[in-house]
């Protein structure tokens, strides 16, 4: 809702606190895994919008990067999709165009599981 709203910075830092509480190595037995593993993935891949819509390239391409087969895995193809097409398009900005295109190929091979 922050990112919507025009708040990207604002966006990021619940975010932030999220990640950080989760992988705290205290509190890792306190909280599951899959709980953890989900939360976390989630928050990576939501703040990774909010790089690409400041023209965060690197730090978009980055986040999305280390998501890389998780939501495939979890049979979220539409996520796994976007996890290879918005790297590229910041790829694609920064001027790594063989980077890029691998990612553009590795979204189009995700079409058929996305009908």
């Amino acid at each position: 809702m922050l990112r919507a709203a025009g708040g990207a910075q604002a966006a990021v830092e619940p975010h932030r606190g999220i990640r950080e509480t989760l992988t705290y190595p205290r509190d890792r037995d306190r909280i599951p895994s899959n709980v953890r593993e989900c939360t976390v993935l989630s928050a990576v891949y939501s703040v990774s919008f909010v790089h690409l819509d400041r023209g965060h390239w690197r730090e978009a391409a980055d986040a999305l990067r280390s998501l890389r087969g998780q939501f495939d895995a979890r049979g979220r193809h539409k996520q796994a999709g976007r996890v290879h097409l918005q790297p590229a398009h910041a790829l694609a900005h920064l001027g790594e165009h063989a980077e890029a295109a691998a990612e553009y190929g590795a979204a189009l091979a995700l079409d058929d599981r996305l009908q």
